[in-house]
């Protein structure tokens, strides 16, 4: 069976997931304290300096995800170091020697050169 859902970009889609997920969004930052978290569509990232921290916070995101939203995180759902480095949104993002660096990882560099130069063809008759 085909997987169903909106297109990626549709304005309903963005709406929904602010919608959907806020009270997500409020018990994470209210409840749970994470002071550095950011959310956009369904991709988010937590930081903290501490992992028993975060390993707690998984572990009630798992349960409420799974229980409450009938949902289910993916395979890169983890802990990180940050030393190690974290993509986000295409792009990844690794601290070294106090200084972040950011790459953009190949597959979005090739979707976004590709839209660009439809994009491009499309205006230029």
């Amino acid at each position: 069976m085909k997987d169903t859902g909106l297109p990626i970009g549709n304005y309903i889609s963005q709406f929904l997931a602010i919608f959907y997920l806020n009270d997500l969004d409020r018990f994470i930052k209210e409840k749970l304290g994470c002071k550095y978290y950011i959310r956009y569509m369904d991709n988010g990232i937590i930081l903290s300096s501490s992992k028993s921290k975060l390993q707690g916070v998984l572990d009630w995101l798992e349960e409420i995800i799974r229980n409450e939203y009938l949902l289910e995180f993916n395979n890169k759902t983890r802990i990180y170091k940050i030393s190690e480095g974290f993509t986000f949104l295409g792009v990844n993002y690794k601290v070294k020697n106090n200084k972040v660096s950011r790459r953009i990882v190949s597959k979005t560099r090739r979707r976004v050169l590709k839209k660009n130069i439809k994009s491009y063809l499309k205006y230029e008759k």
